[in-house]
């Protein structure tokens, strides 16, 4: 299955905000919602998911669920394991990882 970032768009939750009224969601989230996308696009289950990546379900339902933050390693696995081109995704990671830092 190949996806662009394009066509795995998705909107924040309703009532979602960042620092701003105006202001969407910090990249973190972003790359949250883009996983979201992914997994139901893919109409599989996290234990598939998992399968594929070798990575637990429980981790891919913390990181699409927003309780922790993915690995990059985990964000790659997915190129390999369903052929989704991940580079959209990894600069996302990679904005998501800087402004988690600059947090810090």
């Amino acid at each position: 299955m190949t996806m662009t970032t394009e066509d795995s768009l998705t909107t924040p939750p309703h009532g979602a905000s960042g620092a701003g009224a105006d202001a969407g969601p910090d990249a973190a989230e972003r790359l949250r919602l883009e996983l979201l996308a992914f997994k139901d696009a893919s109409g599989l289950s996290y234990a598939r998911i998992g399968e594929r990546t070798h990575y637990a379900k429980s981790s891919w339902e913390r990181w699409v669920n927003g309780k922790q933050f993915p690995p990059r390693g985990a964000v790659e696995s997915l190129d390999t394991a369903f052929g989704h081109e991940v580079a959209p995704l990894l600069d996302l990671w990679d904005l998501a990882d800087r402004e988690r830092s600059e947090r810090e």
